[in-house]
């Protein structure tokens, strides 16, 4: 047919709507959702994702680390006293009891020692010494004023009375250090122990007729509760954050409807080496003494406010071990980087590091930039 191919009239339908229908096809190819380029991520125009994606904006705001820890009431050592006897003896009387309440000076028990008979002892035979050496140096003086006595003797005298003197003198020190006085020091027949404080007795360890023969040992303890500590264990990771005067409150076991509000009145200065942990203590006033020593207590100790970082708790992408958040380095075009985090509290993450503050990020559905 002179080289030509006739086509029918449907064929020549066929063809015309194939090559439109290929036309359309190319025509209608949707946009591209996201593309990559060395590590930045940019969304194009017309892409779903840049109305399907939220933005934020990383903030500084003055935040104070709360820290927990355990912790329990003591008596303030400054008001808290050991009773140990100065010497050994029997207990012949016991004037109080375990919880009783006693005032300063108050009786606490009897003691008979043989030491301090021997006390008793030596003072009665320096006051003898000394109203001797006394009279004699009177004498003397008198005498060597008419010429009778040697100057030489008048010397002697006035030694020994200086002597009998300072025996006088160490021999009530002695009884004074037992709580004794010149006017009670030979009547007494055995030894009272009195109460240095006000307090009341919280710890007995001694009972009546009982020989006590340890210096060291206390029989009791008595302790003025008005004001107590109350002892937190901070953690050794978390003791940078507490500093004196900080803010901290408490719930006891023993009232667990009640709030406690104090300071931090001091912080250790050791770290324990088999637990890890620092004594913090509170001073807290004690009405009543419902505080008692011993009593549980879980305390928050809230730091001074510091500037944080923070995020929006939904912006963060958790990839194995590392978190993430996505920067908005130019306008919809964004770079992942990953973040050291703090503590995640009321929908926000604090931000340690890997983000500074006013940088826009996604902070919502970043998941799907994945």
């Amino acid at each position: 047919m002179n080289g030509y191919t006739l086509l029918t009239v449907p064929s020549v339908l066929f063809a015309i709507t194939l090559a439109g229908c290929a036309h359309k096809t190319t025509q209608d190819d949707p946009p591209a959702v996201l593309t990559q380029s060395n590590g930045t991520l940019m969304i194009p125009q017309g892409s779903p994702l840049r109305s399907s994606l939220v933005f934020d904006t990383a903030r500084t705001v003055a935040r104070s680390d709360v820290i927990w820890a355990t912790g329990s009431v003591e008596s303030d050592p400054a008001h808290t006293v050991r009773i140990l006897p100065p010497m050994t003896g029997r207990i012949v009387a016991l004037h109080v009891h375990l919880g009783d309440v006693v005032r300063r000076g108050e009786p606490l028990l009897t003691l008979e020692s043989p030491d301090f008979t021997s006390a008793q002892a030596d003072y009665a035979h320096a006051i003898t010494a000394f109203r001797q050496a006394k009279n004699t140096v009177t004498r003397e003086r008198d005498l060597a004023q008419y010429g009778i006595a040697a100057q030489r003797d008048v010397e002697q005298a006035e030694t020994d009375f200086s002597q009998a003197q300072g025996d006088l003198h160490r021999a009530l020190a002695h009884l004074t250090l037992l709580g004794m006085d010149s006017a009670t020091a030979l009547r007494d027949q055995a030894l009272v122990i009195r109460s240095p404080i006000a307090g009341r007795v919280t710890e007995l360890s001694v009972g009546l007729g009982e020989f006590h023969n340890d210096p060291a040992a206390s029989v009791m303890t008595v302790a003025d509760l008005a004001t107590v500590w109350l002892t937190a264990n901070v953690p050794e990771k978390d003791i940078h954050a507490i500093h004196i005067g900080d803010r901290a409150t408490a719930v006891l076991a023993a009232y667990p409807s009640d709030t406690l509000r104090g300071t931090v009145a001091s912080v250790g200065t050791a770290v324990d080496t088999t637990t890890r942990v620092t004594k913090v203590r509170l001073a807290l006033a004690n009405p009543g003494e419902r505080l008692k020593p011993g009593m549980y207590a879980t305390v928050s100790l809230a730091g001074r406010p510091a500037p944080t970082i923070v995020v929006p708790a939904t912006a963060l992408l958790q990839v194995r071990d590392s978190s993430y958040v996505f920067i908005e380095t130019a306008p919809w075009t964004l770079e992942r980087r990953s973040v050291v985090l703090g503590l995640i509290d009321s929908g926000r993450a604090i931000v340690r590091d890997g983000v500074v503050s006013g940088q826009r990020l996604v902070a919502r559905d970043a998941v799907l930039l994945q």
